[in-house]
């Protein structure tokens, strides 16, 4: 009885389970499995990837000097991180009997310009010197931002609050601002 059962018990392997082993073992390819190394994991990341964009380096207060901004009278600048954002908040200054008038440079490392949020006004969308941008308006407050394009993940605001002038609008002053922070920004990936 106990050969008897060793017996089926063969045959049960041989019909069942040893025919899986087999097909399992066998692939299309004959050779010697070797696993992957990490360093030809990393040239092949190397060779596949875009060039980085550090987002992290760019100080939003050394942008612009007072030089840059001269035709729009006399500014102070202070750098305060706001949420997820790294700003300066540019105030002119209250010299020479000059309105207030009141931007911000807002370096956001993990939002591109798809994030920019409506604020009631829609979104255009644009350029600047051939950079990828973004017009928001937010007609309940008169604010202006225009976001430039660092990189798919992020990007820069330039958020007008008060324009320097009366008769200047938010958006258009935002632009003129935009026009002298793209130069100084990285060249975006392609």
């Amino acid at each position: 009885m106990k050969m008897k059962m060793k017996r089926l018990s063969w045959l049960a392997f041989s019909f069942f389970v040893l025919p899986l082993i087999i097909t399992a073992c066998s692939a299309e390819k004959s050779g010697v499995a070797e696993p992957k190394t990490s360093e030809s994991v990393d040239d092949a990341a190397v060779a596949t990837s875009s060039p980085i964009v550090d987002s992290d380096s760019i100080d939003p207060c050394e942008i612009l000097s007072s030089q840059d901004l001269d035709k729009y009278g006399e500014f102070q600048s202070e750098y305060e991180e706001v949420g997820s954002a790294r700003s300066c908040f540019w105030q002119r200054s209250a010299k020479g009997n000059q309105e207030v008038s009141t931007f911000s440079l807002n370096v956001r490392d993990s939002n591109g310009l798809d994030a920019v949020n409506d604020v009631g006004g829609g979104i255009v969308e644009g350029e600047v010197n051939g950079r990828r941008a973004a017009v928001a308006k937010n007609p309940r407050s008169g604010s202006c931002t225009v976001a430039l394009e660092i990189s798919d993940g992020s990007r820069i605001d330039v958020t007008i609050t008060t324009p320097p002038d009366q008769g200047m609008e938010e958006c258009q002053f935002g632009q003129e601002i935009a026009y002298l922070v793209e130069p100084r920004l990285p060249d975006v990936p392609s």
